[in-house]
């Protein structure tokens, strides 16, 4: 033992003595006697973190330096060493100092880091273990520097631990690195399959299990629930516990060995068949009971999970179905697939439904079957007042393989079912219909206002259909002036139910028509006359249009004293001058023609009512009717005698929900009489005898003298 202090105290006063002898001899010869072809200044320029020893401004050649570093940081080499190439000295190498990272104060003192050192390099891949039966939660972990954050003490700490995951993929170590508890692989049933496939799982870590086909695990997914301190044969000692997930989700303990048992899997031979019991698998000899949706064959049957003999060439065993239709049928073996088939199909595209019926045609696939099907329509909605729609009763049998059912007259707009059903309860086909709208019904109480000017009205029900408005029409006259009308076409909301009169006075005879409409169409008008001055008193209206003066039969003329109908600043508005032959009476020719659209003139019909002029009135105007002059959209016609004309002065407005036209009458007749067109064509025609005849007689002449030189040539001869 004094020996060994001896050497040892030697060992320590002769290693410094050595270390200052090779200092001073193979240091700088400042002299030129450095051995080799010159030295190496000292690179301070490196890295200012840089530290040399022996700390010197320069370095013989073939001199080796030691480098460190300050702080926490680690020189990238260890030596560098000053080298030559037979004209220049120079350093073998280029170092700097590097980052490090210590191992993390907060992390499991369990954990164990390969290779162990205080300190690590950046981006230096080290590996971490704990004692058996115990799994880091990272296995490789490196420091990256980064942002600085504070650890779990509060202090600052500069370096980001990254792990790797079982993909290899890197991410930041949120948490401390634990020592996790871990199970060993089970080794349980033959065949069994663990996914992921490892030698050690962690506590809680969820595994699936799996068999070869035929077969299947008593739990699919397990997980290690850690170990628990046990005693066997009067030894204490740890053993493994696993949970399994039964088939409502919930974790329990497994009782005994995990194996690979004979299952049959739920039939996947349709997916509208409903299962008395709804799971994946189902054990040998379980009997489950199954249907099809109401309105599909075959009735409810039950199946039976059985062992199968092997396929040929094989001697895996297999499981199967087995069926029966009935408790006291015999079980068959299943050599196809099941499935649900329509006892009855409505035939698509034959549905028909109008405002007061529902049609359909079906086919049936099961003749004895559709013996027994009955079809119903019912109300399916409570009408309530007004709307009040009787109840159907009774039900049609449906006899054959096709055919077309058609419900009762119905009511419209009206929600209805349609439902084809099996004694006693099956229900084959049930749908909600609503019929067709229809026209609605005539307004009622319609009335004028007198001390407001306004028209009211009840409001229509939705009965027959979806009211989307009011067609209100309104014909005005004036009682100072019997050639004035004035025509209104209005299209009002379905809210409406008033409409107040322009310049409403008791001088101004009303007649008013209101519809109502729907997607139908308009129905029927309700129709009222009103007299300002007695209220709702109907009167007759009488029409007083204006005469002509100057009708000349021959030239198919006539004169008009125009006035204007605007008013300022309206009065430059353009004027339609219409022209129409009366034949029924002069009332329905007016309002006719008033609001309604002439056609272009036709001389070669008889003329209905056509624009004869287009005028902007300023101010009274006598005008020239039927003197002939045509322009783009009228045409001054001649008139023709023996005829009764009405012309209408035409002041006409139009909106997108309203039209306003605006008429003061003309009334006359032209006496019969040759008209100037028909003098003209006498003219042309007697011209055309004449030239006729004067040619005839030449031809005759010509043809006697020839005769008559024949008959002396043949007297002479």
């Amino acid at each position: 033992m004094a020996l060994r202090e001896l050497v040892l105290a030697f060992l320590l006063v002769l290693i410094p003595l050595l270390l200052a002898w090779k200092q001073k001899d193979i240091g700088p010869r400042r002299d030129g006697g450095a051995r080799g072809p010159g030295g190496c200044k000292a690179p301070y320029s490196w890295n200012p973190r840089l530290q040399f020893f022996p700390n010197q401004s320069s370095y013989a050649w073939n001199d080796f330096v030691q480098l460190s570093c300050a702080g926490d940081y680690v020189p990238s080499v260890p030596w560098i060493k000053c080298i030559s190439n037979g004209t220049h000295t120079f350093w073998n190498g280029i170092a700097t100092c590097e980052e490090t990272c210590q191992r993390p104060g907060w992390w499991d003192t369990r954990v164990q880091m390969s290779p162990a050192r205080i300190n690590y390099k950046k981006d230096e891949e080290v590996t971490l273990s704990c004692n058996n039966g115990f799994q880091p939660s990272f296995t490789h972990v490196k420091c990256v520097r980064g942002a600085q954050t504070f650890n779990y003490s509060g202090s600052l700490r500069r370096e980001v631990w990254q792990g790797r995951k079982s993909n290899d993929a890197w991410i930041p170590i949120e948490k401390s690195i634990v020592c996790i508890e871990t199970c060993q692989r089970p080794h349980w049933g033959h065949g069994l399959q663990l996914t992921p496939d490892e030698e050690n799982y962690k506590k809680n870590e969820e595994v699936m299990l799996s068999c070869p086909m035929g077969f299947q695990p008593t739990f699919t997914h397990v997980k290690c629930e850690g170990k628990v301190l046990s005693i066997s044969n009067g030894k204490h000692e740890f053993i493994e516990l696993w949970n399994g997930r039964d088939s409502r989700g919930d974790w329990i303990p497994i009782p005994s060995l995990v194996e690979c048992i004979e299952k049959c899997q739920k039939p996947q031979w349709e997916p509208r068949f409903i299962f008395d019991q709804e799971r994946e698998t189902f054990n040998p000899n379980e009997v489950v009971k199954m249907k099809c949706p109401e309105g599909y064959w075959p009735a409810p049957m039950e199946i039976k999970c059985v062992k199968l003999d092997p396929k040929e060439g094989s001697k895996i065993p297999r499981s199967g179905w087995i069926v029966r239709h009935g408790t006291g049928d015999p079980w068959v073996t299943l050599e196809q697939n099941l499935t649900c088939l329509d006892v009855l199909q409505v035939v698509p595209g034959t549905l028909e439904i109008s405002s007061t019926s529902i049609k359909l045609n079906w086919t049936c696939r099961l003749l004895d079957t559709c013996k027994q099907i009955w079809a119903k329509c019912r109300l399916e909605e409570s009408s309530l007042p007004p709307c009040e729609a009787e109840e159907i009763k009774g039900e049609e049998n449906l006899y054959g393989l096709k055919g077309t059912f058609t419900c009762p007259p119905l009511q419209p707009f009206t929600v209805y079912s349609v439902t084809i059903s099996l004694p006693p309860n099956t229900i084959l086909y049930t749908r909600l219909f609503r019929t067709k709208e229809t026209v609605p019904d005539k307004p009622e109480n319609l009335w004028l206002d007198q001390s407001t000017g306004s028209i009211r009205w009840k409001a229509l029900s939705s009965c027959k259909g979806e009211i989307i408005g009011y067609q209100l029409n309104i014909t005005t006259r004036s009682a100072q002036d019997g050639g004035f009308l004035q025509v209104e076409r209005l299209r009002l909301n379905s809210s409406v139910t008033e409409h107040r009169l322009q310049e409403h006075s008791p001088s101004r005879s009303y007649v008013v028509s209101l519809q109502g409409l729907t997607a139908a169409g308009a129905g029927a008008a309700s129709l009222r006359d009103f007299q300002s001055s007695s209220s709702d008193t109907p009167q007759p209206l009488g029409i007083s249009c204006r005469s002509a003066r100057d009708i000349s039969p021959s030239q198919g003329t006539a004169v008009l004293l125009l006035h204007p109908i605007a008013r300022p600043p309206a009065a430059d508005r353009e004027h339609q001058l219409i022209v129409a032959a009366v034949h029924d009476g002069l009332g329905p020719a007016v309002e006719g023609a008033c609001s309604g659209e002439p056609q272009p003139f036709n001389a070669s019909r008889q003329p209905g009512a056509y624009v004869a002029a287009l005028l902007n009135l300023t101010a009274p105007t006598d005008f020239l009717l039927g003197e002939g002059t045509r322009g783009p959209g009228y045409h001054n016609a001649a008139l023709r005698p023996g005829c009764n004309y009405t012309a209408l002065l035409r002041l006409a407005h139009r909106s997108h929900q309203a039209e306003k036209f605006s008429c003061v009458c003309y009334s006359f007749s032209v006496d019969a009489g040759q008209s100037p067109g028909l003098q003209r064509g006498t003219i042309i025609g007697l011209v055309l005898l004449l030239v006729f005849l004067l040619l005839s007689a030449g031809v005759l002449w010509f043809v006697l003298s020839k005769k008559r030189k024949s008959a002396q040539q043949n007297l002479n001869g």
